[in-house]
């Protein structure tokens, strides 16, 4: 039987999400890595991951699923 973050992973990649993301909470989780926080996860929403392009290596998992601009990065902390 599957687990309950299972069930949410698959849903996710069937559907082309990136991960979750908690907009109240400001913060996202990757779909390699779901909920690795002890936080309430209830609010969180399917999101698609980008790269952020201030820094290499970082990323965010934003509502959108077009890129971000520029304007909006400026409001993610590192």
């Amino acid at each position: 039987m599957s687990t309950v973050i299972e069930i949410v992973a698959e849903h996710l990649r069937a559907n082309g999400f990136g991960g979750l993301v908690s907009v109240g909470g400001g913060c996202g989780c990757e779909l390699g890595d779901l909920v690795p926080c002890t936080s309430d996860c209830s609010q969180c929403e399917p999101g698609y991951k980008h790269d952020d392009p201030r820094m290499k290596g970082e990323w965010a998992i934003w509502k959108q699923k077009e890129t971000p601009t520029a304007e909006q990065w400026e409001g993610v902390e590192i």
